[in-house]
């Protein structure tokens, strides 16, 4: 049997909001690490005393494109640009360790942006954003986005976060500088001689002093306190969502989850047998880095509202890894999940990725447009909730071979939604090279009461007897919103799992 899928909707504008759900069995999830002695514990302090990292301004910076090309000059440490205050400043982090010894030099450059008009009355809410692999927060894509949140009401922090960023394109410094991007592997997935070794531990440690930075801004409510990242940022974002707890409102991963040690493209550098392992023959060491640094083990304890924007033929974050992570998430106030069928980190759903090619549209505060209505209900009040997938029992296969699958969509009374869909895909090949295939039947509305409505679709038996994966996904079709899309697990059709009933 494999694993479950789950997306999530946003309120915005017409689009169609999908679901889909697949059916795994798994083991019991592990426990998250012990919260006795953690590591990040007295950084996690810090912040609940009110104690941010010092600042310095940058003299001078330059923002750049992606391939490195200058976009930006910019000279004292401020710049003012279309109604917001951007602040560039460096704050000192925790130290890497290297040949044997740590290095106590790690300082990272971070964008502070603030509505020019804004109070210090801790009236606004707050956002984080989380850059992934190689990137930065002196990058063009996160520079517009950390503009474009604050242009929309928000106070945003970004920062780079060294052992996930890039070396080149910063004016961050530090020995961590002196590492290029494609040799940190052996950095990250170590534990020798502790936890706090691993360059994992270093990047998430910068990015709880980026919060405690933001949290501590006078313009902001620190009830309403969101964070949002792509890849490595979303590992991100999940992390911090469960080391936080209930100190977030509001959490939006992009292409990242936890359990690494499913089926996820840094597996071979976790298990123990693995040809290319960095805990080769250490079962030990594997398992302590998993207890620690594995986001996964931490979403228990995840409170805010939480959302995964996951890919189905993702490369790195594949669906079993990002299943497990969201079967985890326990105490959420909500959760939601979309996989975007036969794309790998990006969204061709309604709400999905900018651009046809998942790039960034200058000018846009989000990785994928739904993040926008996500999180302007919960850390603003306005729209819509996103609605919701439950698939109802066990689906059922019936004595002619078909699978019967009933589920609930749980939106709001006046909210428009499309029709749902289901994908299906057979598992004769590896998670990125899956083909997502629409099922051609429309889903039969069973009633409702008015916030709930019920339906049924049927796997026909030509298809269930493939031994398929399946998730369904459902859109909203409002005018005047930010496109949103969500979707539930993936099922998995095992024989023992479902058995048959009379048609």
């Amino acid at each position: 049997m494999s694993s479950p899928l789950i997306s999530a909707c946003s309120p915005q504008k017409a689009v169609l909001t999908l679901v889909s759900f697949l059916f795994v069995l798994h083991a019991p999830l592990p426990l998250c690490a012990s919260k006795a002695n953690d590591i990040f514990e007295p950084l996690i302090k810090d912040i609940d005393q009110g104690i941010a990292p010092q600042t310095t301004p940058v003299e001078e910076t330059t923002i750049i494109k992606n391939n490195g090309e200058t976009m930006h000059q910019i000279r004292g440490g401020r710049q003012v640009r279309d109604g917001v205050v951007l602040e560039f400043v460096t704050f000192k982090s925790a130290p890497v360790f290297l040949d044997g010894a740590y290095h106590d030099d790690t300082e990272v450059f971070c964008i502070i942006a603030i509505p020019q008009n804004a109070q210090p009355d801790h009236e606004l809410p707050g956002i984080l954003l989380l850059h992934g692999g190689g990137g930065s927060a002196q990058v063009g894509g996160i520079y517009y986005r950390t503009l474009a949140w604050a242009k929309a009401g928000y106070v945003a922090v970004s920062c780079d976060l060294p052992g996930i960023a890039g070396d080149k394109g910063t004016i961050s410094s530090g020995t961590w500088r002196s590492v290029s991007y494609n040799e940190l592997t052996p950095l990250r997935f170590t534990v020798t001689p502790e936890p706090k070794a691993s360059w994992i531990y270093t990047a998430e440690a910068t990015a709880l002093k980026a919060f405690a930075l933001l949290k501590t801004q006078p313009e902001v409510n620190p009830k309403k306190l969101g964070i949002v990242g792509e890849s490595w940022g979303g590992y991100s974002t999940t992390m911090l969502c469960g080391l936080l707890g209930d100190r977030v409102e509001a959490g939006f991963s992009v292409w990242g989850s936890g359990f690494y040690d499913e089926d996820s493209d840094f597996q071979k550098y976790i298990a123990p047998d693995s040809p290319v392992s960095r805990f080769l023959q250490d079962p030990d060491g594997a398992e302590i880095w998993l207890t620690n640094l594995d986001a996964g083990r931490r979403a228990d304890n995840i409170k805010a509202h939480f959302y995964i924007a996951a890919a189905a033929n993702d490369g790195w974050f594949m669906p079993p890894a990002v299943t497990k992570t969201y079967q985890a998430i326990t105490s959420a106030k909500s959760k939601n999940l979309q996989f975007s069928p036969n794309t790998s980190h990006q969204a061709r759903t309604p709400g999905g990725s900018q651009n046809a090619d998942g790039s960034h549209i200058p000018g846009k505060r989000s990785f994928l447009q739904m993040e926008e209505a996500f999180f302007d209900y919960y850390l603003k009040g306005e729209g819509k909730p996103l609605p919701s997938i439950t698939i109802e029992g066990e689906p059922a296969s019936r004595l002619n071979g078909s699978i019967q699958i009933e589920f609930t969509v749980d939106a709001a009374s006046d909210l428009k939604l499309q029709e749902p869909e289901l994908y299906y895909s057979t598992p004769t090949t590896k998670w990125p090279q899956r083909k997502w295939i629409k099922l051609d039947e429309t889903a039969q509305p069973l009633g409702g009461d008015g916030l709930k409505s019920r339906y049924e679709l049927t796997l026909p038996k030509d298809i269930a007897k493939q031994d398929v994966d399946w998730f369904i996904l459902i859109s909203d079709v409002e005018e005047d919103r930010v496109p949103t899309t969500v979707s539930t697990v993936t099922y998995h059709l095992t024989e023992p799992l479902f058995p048959p009933v009379d048609s």
